[in-house]
């Protein structure tokens, strides 16, 4: 209903950015989709760059989990780009999150774990514990599957103190 109604672009956006996200946890994804890509569209229009990033962190996990990996890398790397670019660790530690899922599905393990590490720094600066354990989990994974088992198991012992914690 709230979409139906004139809204100025800003409004519009996170109304769109909203519905996307309440897709994907309905398992409506065609409706995400529908959402993410009306908000892609009308992005370009909103003058605070910041209100995009979460546009792009869901493009980046959708398009990821589709296999249009490539396309999901390069709007994860806007996301991280203008979280780092508005100093907003908060914002950073989502989008880091997201695209070292994408690199591990693209098969690309040395930026995956690179995003991994910098995303449980950002995280853990914003205060974001549980995140700080989804990441780790996510990293003791990527580490596991190149057999560092020692590692992996460190990280996930690590993983899930920390969200048992928060």
């Amino acid at each position: 209903m709230l979409l139906d109604k004139p809204l100025e672009d800003d409004q519009r956006l996170r109304a769109l950015q909203l519905a996307a996200h309440a897709g994907v946890v309905l398992r409506d994804y065609e409706t995400a989709f529908d959402k993410l890509m009306a908000a892609l569209e009308i992005e370009p229009r909103v003058d605070d760059p910041v209100a995009g990033i979460s546009t792009f962190n869901m493009a980046t996990h959708l398009f990821g989990r589709v296999g249009q990996h490539e396309r999901a890398i390069d709007y994860g790397k806007e996301a991280v780009s203008r979280a780092l670019r508005a100093a907003d660790t908060s914002q950073e530690c989502t989008a880091r999150q997201r695209i070292a899922s994408v690199y591990a599905w693209a098969e690309q393990p040395e930026e995956s774990e690179a995003q991994y590490r910098l995303g449980i720094d950002a995280c853990r600066s914003a205060g974001n514990e549980l995140f700080v354990g989804a990441l780790q989990a996510g990293l003791a994974d990527l580490v596991r599957s190149q057999g560092r088992l020692a590692e992996a198991k460190t990280l996930a012992e690590s993983a899930i103190a920390t969200m048992e914690e928060a």
